[in-house]
C-alpha cells in the first residue's frame, strides 16, 4: 500500500523524467568523483537555484534538526577597580541603567578576594577586616550570582610587613612556607560566602615563575592550589574549584602560521597540574586574541575567521583534562575602539565556538567603558554623566547567548556555505553575524536575511522540529528548562544484524568497559525490562568522566544506522549516547552525545543517524554511554544495526530511477510536524532538510546497487 501511495504523487512519466534529468547530472558528476563526498553545494547550485551560489555578498546557512552539542554557557563579568561601585560621583540614571544592563545581560559576577577594588582582607595573620570583600559581594548578589577568585595574598605571606599593605606587591604570591596560610584565608572565605559556589584558584599564576625553566612555577603553584582545593572542600564539599587560571600564549594568527595556539610551555603547566591535582571541577584559562591584532596587517575578515581558535583551544584542553569544561577567566578578542560594531561581530564568532567545544563560565573582565574605550570590548558607556550606562553593540551579542544559548540549551548543527557570516542556532533561535564591512545577504533553509556590516541578528529558527524538556546542566544556577531536540527514527525497516556484542547482558559484562574518574560500580542484576539481566551503573559522583563503552565496532561509511536501548534511572538522570572513533582523535563517526530523557520508568529509546567521519569500512568505533550525574542507572537491549536501502524511498526493495525521481519532486522542502511520511523519507540523513546531503546519500546507495 506504501509503494502505490508512493507512487501516487508523480505520474510515472513523471518519476522517469525526473529521474532522467538527475541522472544525466549524475554522470558528468561520477566521471569527476569516486565519492559522493564530492558533490557539493557549488556543483548542484547550476541546477538548483535554491541553494544560492555564493556569491561575494551571499552565504546559505542550513540550520538542522540534529543536535551538534548541549550549550554549558553561562555569561558572566568580573568586576574590577573601574566597577560601577567605585565611580565618584555616579550620575544616578547612568548607574541605574547600567545595573539594569548587567542584571539582564549576564548571570556570573565575579570578584576578587584582594585588589581590583577590595582590600586586603587579612592584613595581619588570623585578623580578618571583611568590610570590602562584603560591600563588594553585596554588589555581585545583587547583580547576579558571586563568584570568587582566590587572589590575591595579603602582605605578610609574601614576606611583607604585618599589618601593612604595600599595593607593588599586589601581584607576588604567597612563599611556599604560607602555602597552608593562604589555603586557611580561603577556607575562611568559603565559610564566609556560602551562597558562592564557584572558586578560580589564583589569577594568571601571578607571582609563580621559574627562571630557570624559564617558565611558570607549575610545581608551586599545584602545591598551593591543593592545599586550597583540600581546604575549601573540607568545609564546602560541594563547592566548585578550578585552576590553573593559565594564560594561553600561543600565536593568534594559528592556522594562518605554523604556530600553534597552544606552546609546548603551555602544556606543560596544563600537564603538571593536571596530573597532580588533587581534583578539579573546572579548568580556568586566559586568552588574549590582541587588543591591537587588527592593525597587524590582516583584514578583519582574516580575524574573524580566526574566532575557531578559542575553540579549538578549549576542545584540546578539556579532551586533556578529562572532559572538564573549560572556563575562560577572562578572554580578549580582537577589538576595535573606533568600530564597536566589528567588536560585537568579532566576539559573536567566539562566543558560537565557546559554546560548541565544552565552555562553561564566560567572565568579561570590566565590562564599564569609558569615554575613550580603553576597554574596547566594553558592553556599556562610561556612568558619570546623564546619558551614561548605554549598551554598546557588543552587549547584544552577550545577552543574546546570555537568554537563547546558555547552559542546558541544545545547539543544533548549522552549516554555512562560506566564512563570510558566522552563525549559532538552538530549537528556538538562529544567531547571524556578518564577519566582513559591506552588506550580506542570508539564506537560512527557506528565509532571506539581509545583513549590514558586521550586524549580528537573531532570528526565530526557520525550522519546526519536535522538542522535549531537559533540565539545566548547572542545578547551582536557576534556569528555566531549555527544549532539546528529540530525533524520531523512521519507518525504514532495519533488516540487519546488531553489531554489538552483549547487547543484553545475559555473559555478564564483558565485552563492555565501565570507567569514571569520580565514584561508581557497574554489575549485572535481574529485574530489567525483559525480566532477564540488566546493566546497573551506580554513580556516587560523577566526576567529569563516566561511561559505559563498547570499542571495536565495524562500521561501514555513509550508512544509516538504528541505535536503540532501554533504560530507567532511579532519579530521572538522563544518559547521552556517542558514537566515535576509539582512539585519538576520537572522531565522531556520526552521533554526538544522542540524549535521552530517563525516568524512574523502564522506557525504550532509539534514534538513527548516518555515519560520517570516515570513507571507508572502520573496525575501531566505540559506542560511549555517558552520564554526568550521581544516581542509579538501568541500560538493557542495547542494538546499534544497519537499516538496509538507504535511499528506498518509495519502499519497494530497490534504490532506482523512481526514488532520485520522488527526492527531485521534494529538493528543497525542510521537514515540518506537518510533513508527510513521503517527504520525510526524502530526508536521508534526518537533518531536517531535503538537500545536497540527501541527494548524494541516494547516488552512493544507486551506485554501490548497481
Amino acid at each position: 500500500m506504501k509503494h502505490k501511495t508512493a507512487k501516487s504523487a508523480l505520474t510515472q512519466s513523471e518519476l522517469i523524467f525526473s529521474g532522467v534529468s538527475f541522472l544525466v547530472f549524475l554522470a558528468l558528476l561520477i566521471v569527476s568523483a569516486n565519492t559522493f563526498g564530492s558533490f557539493s553545494a557549488t556543483s548542484l547550485s547550476v541546477l538548483f537555484p535554491k541553494l544560492h551560489p555564493a556569491a561575494a555578498s551571499e552565504v546559505t546557512v542550513t540550520v538542522s534538526n540534529q543536535v551538534a552539542a548541549v550549550s554549558k554557557l553561562i555569561m558572566g563579568v568580573t568586576h574590577t577597580h573601574a566597577a560601577i561601585d567605585t565611580v565618584s560621583n555616579p550620575n544616578p540614571s547612568a548607574l541605574a541603567n547600567a545595573k539594569s544592563l548587567i542584571k539582564q545581560g549576564s548571570t556570573f559576577q565575579n570578584v576578587h578576594i584582594m585588589g581590583w577594588g577590595t582590600l586586603n582582607p587579612e592584613p595581619s595573620k588570623g585578623v580578618y577586616d571583611w568590610s570590602s570583600l562584603d560591600k563588594r559581594m553585596s554588589l555581585a548578589r545583587e547583580l547576579g550570582i558571586p563568584t570568587i577568585t582566590l587572589c590575591c595574598a595579603p602582605d605578610w605571606m609574601k614576606g611583607g610587613i604585618s599589618g601593612n599593605t604595600d599595593w607593588t606587591l599586589l601581584e607576588k604570591a604567597p612563599l611556599p612556607g604560607n602555602y597552608a596560610d593562604y589555603a586557611e584565608l580561603a577556607k575562611q572565605v568559603a565559610l564566609r560566602y556560602p551562597d558562592v559556589t564557584y572558586f578560580q584558584v589564583w589569577n594568571e599564576l601571578k607571582g609563580f615563575w621559574n627562571n630557570t625553566e624559564s617558565n611558570w612555577d607549575y610545581v608551586g603553584y599545584t602545591e598551593m592550589y591543593n592545599l586550597v582545593y583540600d581546604a575549601i572542600k573540607s568545609v564546602r564539599p560541594n563547592a566548585k574549584i578550578g585552576g590553573p587560571y593559565l594564560i594561553v600564549q600561543g600565536n593568534p594568527a594559528y592556522p594562518a602560521q605554523s604556530a600553534d595556539p597552544i606552546t609546548p610551555k603551555n602544556w606543560t603547566v596544563i600537564n603538571y597540574w593536571n596530573q597532580h591535582k588533587h581534583g578539579a571541577d573546572f579548568v580556568a584559562l586566559d586568552f588574549s586574541f590582541g587588543y591591537t591584532i587588527v592593525n597587524k596587517g590582516s583584514s578583519l575578515l582574516e580575524y574573524n575567521q580566526k574566532t575557531h581558535v578559542i575553540g579549538e583551544i578549549s576542545k584540546r584542553i578539556s579532551d586533556a583534562t578529562g572532559g572538564l569544561p573549560i572556563w575562560w577567566a577572562e578572554y580578549y578578542a580582537a577589538s576595535s575602539r573606533s568600530d564597536t560594531q566589528y567588536t560585537a561581530a568579532h566576539y559573536a564568532g567566539e562566543y558560537i565556538n565557546a559554546a560548541l567545544n565544552n565552555c562553561e563560565g564566560m567572565l568579561l573582565w570590566e565590562p564599564q567603558g569609558d569615554a575613550g574605550l580603553t576597554i574596547p570590548h566594553s558592553l556599556f558607556s562610561q556612568i558619570t554623566s546623564t546619558g551614561g550606562g548605554v549598551a554598546y553593540p557588543h552587549y547584544a551579542v552577550f545577552k543574546a547567548f546570555h537568554d537563547y544559548f546558555s547552559t542546558g540549551t541544545s545547539l543544533l548543527k548549522t552549516t554555512r556555505s562560506n566564512t563570510l557570516v558566522s552563525a549559532i542556532s538552538s530549537p528556538s533561535k538562529t544567531l547571524l553575524a556578518n564577519n566582513v564591512d559591506y552588506p550580506v545577504t542570508v539564506y537560512v533553509n527557506n528565509q532571506t536575511v539581509n545583513l549590514s556590516r558586521f550586524e549580528v541578528k537573531v532570528i526565530d529558527v526557520p525550522v519546526s522540529i519536535s522538542v522535549t524538556p531537559i533540565p539545566s546542566v548547572t542545578p547551582t544556577v536557576t534556569r528555566t528548562p531549555t527544549p532539546t531536540v528529540t530525533i524520531s527514527p523512521t519507518s525504514t525497516p532495519v533488516i540487519s544484524g546488531n553489531v554489538l556484542k552483549n547487547s543484553t547482558f545475559e555473559t555478564g559484562i564483558t565485552p563492555w568497559t565501565f570507567y569514571t574518574n569520580g565514584t561508581g560500580t557497574a554489575s549485572i542484576h535481574s529485574g530489567s525490562s525483559d525480566t532477564t539481566n540488566a546493566l546497573q551503573i551506580a554513580v556516587t559522583n560523577a566526576g567529569t568522566n563516566t561511561q559505559l563503552y563498547q570499542y571495536d565496532i565495524p562500521l561501514s561509511p555513509a550508512q544509516r544506522y538504528s541505535l536503540s536501548f532501554d533504560g530507567r534511572s532511579v532519579a530521572g538522570s538522563n544518559l547521552t549516547m556517542t558514537v566515535q572513533k576509539h582512539v585519538s582523535p576520537f572522531t565522531l563517526y556520526g552521533l554526538n552525545e544522542y540524549p535521552s530523557d530517563l525516568t524512574s520508568q523502564w522506557q525504550h529509546f532509539e534514534t538513527e543517524f548516518v555515519t560520517s567521519g570516515f570513507d571507508s569500512p572502520v573496525s575501531d568505533a566505540r559506542l560511549r554511554i555517558s552520564a554526568t550525574s550521581a544516581d542509579e542507572f538501568w541500560i538493557d537491549n542495547v542494538t546499534l544495526t544497519k537499516v538496509d536501502n538507504v535511499g528506498d524511498i518509495n519502499l519497494d526493495g530497490h534504490v532506482d530511477l523512481f526514488d532520485l525521481g520522488i527526492l527531485a519532486s521534494h529538493y528543497g522542502q525542510t521537514i515540518t510536524s506537518s510533513s508527510d511520511e513521503l517527504t520525510r523519507r526524502c530526508d536521508i540523513n534526518n537533518d531536517g532538510m531535503v538537500n545536497i546531503y540527501d541527494l548524494g546519500l541516494l547516488i552512493h546507495q544507486y551506485r554501490q546497487s548497481g
